[in-house]
């Protein structure tokens, strides 16, 4: 039997812990995002802020998978994506506030590439470093040697080196010290420069000692709610950002503001609030995997171009995916000005090798840079965070999962007395332990066989039963499908009376049918701007990023729970109980 799948797909494994999977919603938010770059990059930057205001409601039924509106005309072209993909890692320019190298170490360390902005530390223009040995431009020149003969630098990062800056050629900037991050890339040696003065060391080791009281709070909560305020509390008491977020991901792809800490000036909370999916494009999700921390130090500033040694190696051509100072995506960068964003920092929540979330910082007044040594410290919070919610979400799933041991083994001990398919189905009902208990939230459940239905707490009628049926036998496959809207996927199905609204159809020999099915889960959400409004259109301008982020309430109406993949999996191995028998 093949993979169960969804109408509504989603990678989520039941335990809340897992990125959306699924290819072909991935796909299709990847072509709408390496549209919205191609047409965007096309034209002239545009900019206007809207803050959020008063609540608008509407009892539209929306379903963000399903219904999510098209902006697009057609889909990327192959070379659209592959511009796209390769715009965010390799732009050919840095954020300002630092200087990067890139440096070939099989010639002596010396320096092929750098932004154009050296003389903010070094007082030198980029053709008077080009060419030249790196550990040159340090007053440590020996420390940086012995280091870069290391076989793993990221055990050094950041390196703490003096600039060596020639009298006659004053630094626009003239900081004692930097942080020197080093990294080893396919194309050499890349090395980004930083400020590091003496309150980034100290405040680092205050960072350090919150940090250890916070990850003992982290073992004593009791609660998500609880670990999520800890950290919250402590990357807003760390960094002094105006607002932190935990951002969750749904399976859908779209976000949710799971906890916040503010400061006093700001009024407005966003705890609560749903993002469309494509706030945050795929690619950067791959790259928040990759590089747990992304700070934007000034969303106003103008990026400074990479300059080459030599014209065979095209600036674009380098990648900068590893990069602390990457530049960023002006589609973003116009994003966060309609917010009214002046700075940021993105810290990734990774569990499981998936993409749980983010946590988001906001400045809002001034730009805002925070040391390395701090960016560190809050990774290893989160990376703490990380392995406490890997620790509570196993420990629930395996009070699920013994739960549903001890439910498949009473059904198949059950079915096992049958001596036949119509006793054998008849026993999966006639058991304490019964099909229901086996899927959570189900209000009924039928099996179906040579022409007669058996059912089990609240269902359709049987008419609206054999509907089902017949809809999932033209369907292609014979795994497991699940429907969240059957008045939308069924036609002419009303659930009056029955209260049903979803349903999860397992197919087994001889045209047979295990169903379970949900009732109507009435819910509302609040968006931050309406969901359907992906892109702006003005004169002009084809597309622009959404600038709008009134929060808009959404009434999901018609809609059961969502089913996960663990309940189509536990579902797919009751088939294969039954088909044995």
């Amino acid at each position: 039997m093949s993979s169960p799948v969804q109408e509504m797909k989603d990678g989520n494994d039941g335990s809340g812990c897992k990125e959306p999977v699924d290819s072909s919603a991935r796909k299709h938010q990847i072509h709408r995002d390496a549209t919205l770059h191609q047409r965007y990059t096309a034209q002239s930057g545009f900019s206007c802020q809207s803050p959020m205001g008063d609540v608008k409601e509407s009892t539209r039924n929306f379903d963000y998978v399903n219904e999510t509106t098209d902006a697009f005309a057609r889909a990327a072209s192959d070379s659209e994506i592959e511009n796209y993909s390769c715009y965010i890692t390799q732009p050919g320019r840095v954020q300002d506030h630092g200087v990067s190298f890139l440096v070939d170490e099989g010639s002596g360390g010396r320096v092929i590439a750098c932004s154009a902005n050296t003389d903010l530390f070094f007082g030198r223009h980029p053709s008077l470093i080009l060419g030249r040995a790196i550990k040159t431009l340090f007053r440590e020149s020996d420390k940086l040697t012995r280091i870069l003969k290391m076989t793993d630098l990221s055990f050094v990062n950041p390196v703490i080196l003096s600039p060596a800056i020639e009298s006659s050629a004053p630094a626009t900037r003239q900081p004692g010290r930097l942080n020197v991050i080093l990294q080893r890339t396919e194309d050499g040696l890349l090395i980004d420069v930083e400020e590091c003065g003496d309150e980034a060391v100290e405040g680092a080791w205050q960072s350090h000692r919150r940090l250890q009281k916070t990850i003992d709070k982290l073992q004593q909560a009791r609660t998500m709610d609880g670990m999520f305020k800890c950290v919250v509390d402590d990357v807003h008491a760390c960094t002094g950002y105006d607002r932190v977020l935990i951002y969750k991901f749904h399976p859908d792809f779209h976000g949710e503001v799971v906890a916040e800490c503010k400061g006093p000036s700001l009024r407005e909370s966003w705890l609560g609030l749903h993002y469309p999916a494509t706030d945050i494009p795929q690619r950067s999700r791959d790259l928040f995997k990759a590089n747990c921390v992304r700070l934007i130090y000034d969303a106003n500033s103008k990026p400074s171009e990479l300059v080459s040694e030599s014209p065979a190696r095209a600036p674009e051509s380098i990648s900068l995916a590893s990069s602390t100072l990457r530049a960023v995506h002006p589609c973003h960068l116009e994003y966060l000005q309609n917010m009214g964003v002046k700075a940021s920092l993105v810290l990734s929540v990774v569990i499981r090798g998936s993409l749980w979330g983010l946590i988001v910082c906001h400045h809002y007044a001034t730009p805002r840079f925070v040391p390395f040594q701090t960016r560190t410290a809050c990774e290893f919070l989160l990376q703490a965070f990380s392995i406490r919610m890997t620790s509570v979400l196993e420990s629930e799933q395996q009070v699920k999962q013994d739960r549903k041991n001890h439910v498949h083994a009473s059904l198949s001990e059950n079915m096992a007395r049958g001596k036949d398919h119509d006793s054998i189905l008849y026993g999966i009902f006639c058991t304490d332990a019964n099909i229901c208990h086996l899927i959570p939230d189900t209000c009924g459940a039928a099996v179906v066989f040579a022409g007669k239905i058996m059912q089990f707490g609240e269902v359709p009628d049987d008419e609206t039963i054999r509907k089902i049926v017949r809809w999932r036998q033209g369907q292609p496959g014979d795994q497991p499908l699940a429907i969240t809207n059957l008045a939308r996927q069924i036609p002419g199905f009303d659930n009056i009376g029955s209260g049903v609204a979803g349903a999860l159809c397992a197919p087994f020999v001889d045209q047979g049918m295990l169903l379970w099915f949900r009732p109507e889960f009435t819910h509302t959400i609040r968006w931050a701007g309406d969901p359907a409004l992906k892109v702006s259109v003005v004169p002009g301008r084809t597309m622009m990023p959404r600038n709008s982020f009134e929060a808009f309430t959404q009434s999901v109406v018609g809609q059961c729970a969502a089913w996960t993949a663990e309940n189509l999996q536990d579902a797919e191995a009751l088939v294969r109980l039954v088909d044995e028998g």
